[in-house]
Formats: C-alpha cells, sequence, structure tokens
C-alpha cells in the first residue's frame, strides 16, 4: 500500500509533473481518429500502407547515396584523419581508405549485415556474425569439402586466407593440429584467378614465369596477414580502451546534465548521487546534452531509482524511532490476542502481519515529533480481530494456490482441501532446490492448517511497504511436491486412499514405519532401532536431506504389528516426561519455555477447576 505523505516525513511517490523548462511536444502528422466506418478505415489502412512503403523506399535510396558518398575516393582525407584520431593502422592490402575504416569502426556483419557484432576475424580480415561464420566457413575435414571443391587444385589453398575457428568460441580442436577454415566466397573469388593464372603458364614460358610470380606474391600478403593480425588485435584493445574512456567522459557530461533537471525538480543530491551513476541504463547510452525531448524519454526509467533511494534513506534515518514505535504496537497485539484461547492463539499470525495496513504505518513512520504512545494504536488494535480473520483466509488461499495446476483439483472447500493428510507445505525460504542447514525440518513440513498457521517464522524484508522500502513480514507458505508425494506413499503403506484420507484419519490409523538395512543405519550414525509416526516419517526426510533428490522412501517399510505395539507404548511412555504441553485455558503454559509434561498440566486444570479439553499442541 504505497503513501503519498509530505508533511510526516514519510517519502513520497515519483513526481509524476512535466520536465522543468520548455518541453518539446510532438504529434505524429499521420495520426487519424479511428473511424466508425469500416470502409473509410480501410481506405485510409491502404493509404497508409502507400505511405509507409514509399518511405521506406526513400529511406533506403537516402542509405544508399550516403554510403556511395563516404565510399567515394574524395573522402579519403576524412577517413585517413578519423584513423589517426584513434592510432588505427595503415589499410591492409586490397583495402581502401574507405573500406578499412568501415571494418575498424562499423559493427555490422560483412556478410548479412547484422548489427553489434564485436569482433574481427583479422585472419580473414572480416567482421562476421556466428551464424555465417558456420555456414560459410569449411575446412578439409569437413564432408562437403571435397563435393564444394571437386575440380579445384588443392595447391591453390596454400595461398587463401583462412582462420582457425568456427565460431568466436569455437575450442573444440584446441588439442590438435591447426585448423584451415576458408572462407566459401573467397575460395571462389580465388579460384577464378587461379585458373586464368594457371592457364597462361601452360602456355608459354612467360605466362609460368609470371604464374610463379603471382603465387610468390599471394604468399608474402597471406604471410604479411598472419603476421599483422596479431598487431590488430593489439590495437582493437587500445581502441576499446580509449572508447570506453570517450564513453565514460560523455556519460559523466550526460550524468550532470541529468542531475540537475532532477535537482529542479525537487530531489535532494545526496540522493541522486547515491542512485544513478554514469553507467546507469538512460545514462551510459545517449549523448551529453540531455534535450527535452531526451529528457521527457528517460525521465521515467531515472526518476524512480532516485525516489528508491530517497525512500530507503528516510526509512533508515527514522528505523530506529520506528522499531521503538514497533514494539509498542507488538505489545498492544500480543495483549489484545490474550482473549483468545491459547489454541487460537497460536493460530494468529505475528504482530508484523499489521504492516501492510496504512493506518498502522502511518503511526510507526510519524514525524519524529509526533508523539506515538500505546494508546496510539488502539484504533488500529480495534480492527485486529476483523483483520486476523482476513488474513487466515488469505493465508489458506496462498497455500493452496501455491501448488501446481491439478495438484489440488478438489470440489472441497479450502478447509477440507488442508484436511487432506496428502498435502504438505513449507515456508517460503526453504523451498529451494537445496534447503539451508540452518532452516528447520518443522518449517518444511507443514501440515494442516494449524501447522501453517503456527509458523512464526519472520522473513526479513520481505514485504514492500513502498519503492525502496521493505520490512519484515511472515514468511510465504508453498507446497511442499517432494513432501508431499511421501506424504502419499506413506498412506497407501497404511492401506488408506491418499485422494481422500484426512489427517484425523491418518493420525487415529497411527502407522508406523522402520528404517530398512543396517549400513543405512550407519551411514546416518544411528545407533538405536527407530519405529516412525507417519508424521516423524516426513521430519526425518526434512531434517536429514536437504537436496530434493535424495529424498525417497526406499529405505522405509511399514511396521509389523509387535514393532508398532512396542513404539505406541514408547510413546505412551514418553508423553509423560516430554515438556510439550500447555492449557487451553489460560496462558501460564504458552510460551515454548514454559511448557510442561502432560501430568502436570492436567494436574493444573484440576487445581483450576476448568471443566473442558486440553491444548497438546507442541512447542
Amino acid at each position: 500500500m504505497v503513501k503519498t505523505r509530505t508533511q510526516n516525513g514519510v517519502a513520497v511517490k515519483a513526481s509524476t509533473s512535466q520536465a522543468p523548462g520548455n518541453e518539446d511536444y510532438e504529434m505524429d502528422d499521420e495520426y487519424e481518429l479511428e473511424s466508425s466506418d469500416e470502409e473509410t478505415n480501410k481506405k485510409r489502412k491502404s493509404r497508409k500502407k502507400k505511405h509507409d512503403a514509399e518511405r521506406e523506399a526513400s529511406e533506403n535510396r537516402t542509405n544508399k547515396m550516403l554510403k556511395e558518398t563516404m565510399l567515394a575516393p574524395e573522402t579519403k582525407v576524412v577517413w585517413k584523419m578519423v584513423r589517426a584520431a584513434y592510432e588505427a593502422p595503415d589499410p591492409a592490402v586490397g583495402f581502401s581508405e574507405a573500406k578499412w575504416a568501415a571494418l575498424l569502426f562499423e559493427s555490422n556483419c560483412n556478410s548479412c549485415g547484422t548489427r553489434n557484432i564485436p569482433n574481427i576475424d583479422w585472419n580473414l580480415q572480416k567482421r562476421l556474425c556466428n551464424t555465417c561464420r558456420l555456414s560459410n566457413l569449411v575446412e578439409e575435414e569437413d564432408p562437403d569439402f571435397n563435393k564444394i571443391f571437386k575440380d579445384y587444385d588443392r595447391d591453390m589453398f596454400n595461398y587463401i586466407p583462412h582462420t582457425n575457428k568456427r565460431t568466436q568460441r569455437d575450442r573444440s580442436n584446441r588439442n590438435r593440429h591447426p585448423r584451415k577454415l576458408f572462407w566459401l566466397d573467397d575460395v571462389h573469388v580465388f579460384a577464378k584467378k587461379w585458373s586464368s593464372a594457371y592457364d597462361a603458364a601452360q602456355h608459354s614460358q612467360e605466362g609460368r614465369v609470371a604464374f610463379d610470380t603471382w603465387k610468390e606474391e599471394h604468399k608474402r600478403i597471406l604471410q604479411s596477414i598472419n603476421e599483422m593480425a596479431g598487431k590488430y588485435k593489439v590495437w582493437v584493445v587500445s581502441y576499446d580502451r580509449q572508447k570506453y574512456e570517450e564513453k565514460f567522459d560523455t556519460s559523466k557530461v550526460r550524468l550532470e546534465a541529468i542531475k540537475k533537471r532532477l535537482l529542479a525538480a525537487g530531489y535532494r543530491s545526496a540522493d541522486i548521487d547515491s542512485a544513478l551513476h554514469w553507467y546507469t541504463y538512460g545514462i551510459i547510452n545517449g549523448s551529453a546534452n540531455v534535450t527535452n525531448s531526451a529528457w521527457t524519454r528517460i525521465r521515467p526509467r531515472l526518476e524512480p531509482l532516485v525516489v528508491e533511494t530517497r525512500n530507503r534513506r528516510i526509512f533508515k534515518e527514522m528505523h530506529d524511532l520506528i522499531m521503538q514505535r514497533f514494539q509498542l504496537l507488538k505489545e498492544a497485539y500480543n495483549e489484545h490476542i490474550k482473549h483468545r484461547s491459547p489454541a487460537q492463539r497460536y493460530c494468529c499470525p505475528p504482530a508484523e502481519f499489521l504492516w501492510r495496513y496504512s493506518d498502522v504505518s502511518n503511526l510507526l513512520e510519524a514525524h519524529s515529533t509526533v508523539a506515538i504512545t500505546i494508546e496510539s494504536f488502539q484504533p488500529a488494535i480495534d480492527k485486529v480481530d476483523e483483520r486476523i480473520a482476513e488474513y487466515q483466509v488469505e493465508r489458506k488461499k496462498e497455500a493452496v494456490e501455491s501448488a501446481d495446476s491439478g495438484v489440488l483439483t478438489t470440489n472441497t472447500g479450502l478447509d477440507e482441501t488442508l484436511d487432506l493428510a496428502r498435502h504438505v507445505f513449507q515456508s517460503e525460504q526453504s523451498s529451494s532446490f537445496w534447503t539451508p542447514a540452518n532452516v528447520s525440518a518443522a518449517n518444511l513440513t507443514l501440515i494442516g492448517w494449524d501447522m501453517i498457521a503456527w509458523l512464526p517464522e519472520i522473513e526479513p524484508s520481505r514485504f514492500e511497504l513502498r519503492p525502496g522500502v521493505k520490512v519484515n513480514s511472515p514468511s510465504e507458505i508453498q507446497y511442499n511436491v517432494r513432501g508431499s508425494k511421501v506424504c502419499s506413499k506413506l498412506i497407501s503403506m497404511a492401506g488408506l486412499e491418499p485422494a481422500t484420507t484426512t489427517i484425523a484419519e491418518m493420525d487415529a490409523r497411527d502407522p508406523r514405519y522402520v528404517l530398512r538395512g543396517l549400513a543405512f543405519l550407519r551411514h546416518l550414525k544411528i545407533d538405536t532401532y527407530p519405529v516412525f509416526t507417519w508424521r516423524a516419517m516426513l521430519y526425518f526426510l526434512a531434517d536429514k536431506y536437504r537436496q530434493r533428490r535424495d529424498w525417497s522412501l526406499t529405505e522405509f517399510r511399514l511396521a509389523i504389528p509387535e514393532e508398532t505395539d512396542r513404539a505406541r507404548q514408547h510413546s505412551a511412555a514418553l508423553q509423560g516426561s516430554i515438556k510439550a504441553w500447555s492449557c487451553n485455558h489460560c496462558h501460564d503454559f504458552f510460551d515454548k519455555d514454559l511448557a510442561e509434561a502432560k501430568p502436570i498440566i492436567v494436574q493444573h486444570v484440576k487445581d483450576s477447576s476448568m471443566p473442558g479439553s486440553l491444548a497438546g499442541d507442541k512447542l
């Protein structure tokens, strides 16, 4: 629930006011209101389609003319100046100044035109995308090599530029002899020249000498290409560093221009400096001059970052005071829910759930000059019973809806669904593939509403109060798929139907399970002879195994009658000594460290002359 207060020291939502200064707003001159007449709309769409085609053709002609102009011989001096500015190497053999500059400074694939191709293959002297490399580079070991170059002289390939990687990340042949991958078009073009020179060599001595000279020249060219490749790569590193520095300088100027606009909008310099940096998206991309039009475009992206930073700062400055006030709220809340029975109180959420209500957060975040006492929260406390009921319904829906589609398909209500023994839930923190060791197995094995409601786990900074400000909140409930599968198997082993068996029916049947294999027991360092209830079995798996793939029932079996009887006798004996009981009529034994053994609680009820039952909730 986002607040828009400005008087009490609490951060507000991002300003929706227009940017300062004279903004330029443009309207598309091709915009036309949609007509209700279908024929009119068809004509308009037809005119727009024709206009778009004409505009695209015009842009293509313009781009073509511009390219022809920039590649013209007269522009040689321009490209020399550009090359000198970046200390770029001289053009390689066969390159004009313009084409060399295009290879160095453009980023399009030289084959298909794909943009943003960062690397140049200096052995081929081409900038190529991986798709084109895969489809156009061939080597002698390729199955189609002999078919593609069936009539080509093999000696010819000793004079053609080649590379050793099919893609930029190709490492498949790093342990083999150096590869020779040829660009298809280079081979075909060179083959025509080779054939012409070779034919001339067959008819005269002069032709043979010319052919030998031609081959020596191309051998030197190929050697030069391979030698210069390393120097070109060194230059690329220097060029990238220079471009990075230019971008850094431009971004800093752009950042200062943006900062001025935000300061004019009322934001603090410290918040802007903390939220925005030269590398922030929207700042790192763009020119140093931030026009009104540019600001209108990037403001919705950048301003929320400053708002979040401001909100965090204000909340941090008030944090100690807010926590003091929260303790007052918590005290008032806990006192209020004492009118409920302990069994009902166990199902009440922790006080942190009240953060979501604006009347509560308004008091917690009120300006430091406002005196907030425990009585200040009374109007909110008067609504607590209603809000607890709302929260519990939401909690049940959250649990049921967390299951994958089809898992909880049922015609029954929420309560009936959660009463089924096969459904196991867990806290949000324990739902990852690997569960941390500090997460209790009890949080992994929540069966039924009582356990879900009881979960005391608080997730730090989970609830977003407003952009940039997150406060503690009860952990979210999620479906435990692996635990539910195990539970279904346990129910089946007990001779019951997983689809319909309730928690009460499973507890009444009280089946017992035994670990299989002494080797497995030794592996887990278990010296006793454990016999588990169905709940204990699930807890055991959650406690011993922290990875999903390890959950398995292959090491367990249903206990035989003799084992079951002995285990039940042992459990009955333990109930007399284990401190896991509280009175359901008073709160004397409510806290975990105040729980007592069953006989003591029974005597307490008798001494207090309290008719009724006991609350046997384990603490």
